[in-house]
């Protein structure tokens, strides 16, 4: 089914919900994006900010580091993430709102997913395909994964029962949305492919949509049967 008529048959179907017909909100209304303060590059630097900008990985390196000594930057790159795996799992920290502005692979997901008081969690670029251990995460009501296209499964997102909040953009490995179904406090959804590519994120179905009593707004622009 193309994308137009599925939004039309969900508009009919439920009326108290507002489909979108732009993307914007989503990218910048409803999970606060840091962008504009100043990153965290190093766990030495953090200072128990309850909101705050993590980079644990693509650290800033001159332009004579990476031509001149690029293994070098390789090195000190690994090295500067295993730090942040270490500190995020051996510390408990005060942290309400986390904006990474660096990609995430596994370790470093599973890390943060010590950190029990999350609240708000984006992600600029999400480089793993499991999330199973998101589970942990019971205070966490808003997520923004920017680029989900490692990821295969959705389904441990069922056990956030806070959320109210949730954005997954490019989930091209992902054809079964049903486990959101589970989200009985989610007001917001948003499932979009690339800012960039005119591409399209194909789904097994939108059943799960009757299943979510407190939803209000849709963006499912990019997505068809």
């Amino acid at each position: 089914m193309k994308t137009n008529e599925l939004i039309e048959n969900l508009i009919s179907s439920f009326p108290n919900i507002e489909f979108a017909s732009e993307h914007w909100r989503i990218y910048d209304g409803f999970v606060r994006s840091l962008m504009h303060e100043e990153g965290v590059l190093h766990p030495m630097e953090y200072r128990d900010q309850q909101a705050v900008k993590l980079v644990c990985a693509q650290h800033p390196f001159s332009f004579e580091e990476c031509i001149n000594d690029p293994k070098g930057v390789e090195r000190k790159q690994r090295e500067y993430t295993a730090e942040w795996v270490r500190f995020l799992n051996d510390e408990k920290l005060p942290l309400r709102e986390v904006d990474i502005c660096s990609s995430v692979d596994q370790k470093v997901f599973d890390a943060l997913c010590t950190q029990q008081s999350i609240e708000s969690l984006r992600i600029k670029w999400l480089r793993c395909a499991r999330i199973d251990r998101i589970s942990g995460l019971k205070k966490l009501k808003k997520l923004y994964i920017g680029r989900a296209s490692s990821l295969v499964d959705i389904s441990p997102i069922a056990y956030l029962e806070s959320l109210e909040t949730l954005i997954l953009c490019e989930p091209k490995k992902v054809f079964d949305f049903s486990a959101l179904g589970e989200l009985k406090k989610l007001r917001v959804l948003g499932i979009c492919a690339s800012r960039t590519e005119n591409t399209t994120v194909k789904i097994k179905d939108t059943d799960f949509i009757s299943q979510m009593p407190a939803l209000e707004y849709v963006d499912i622009m990019d997505v068809r049967l």
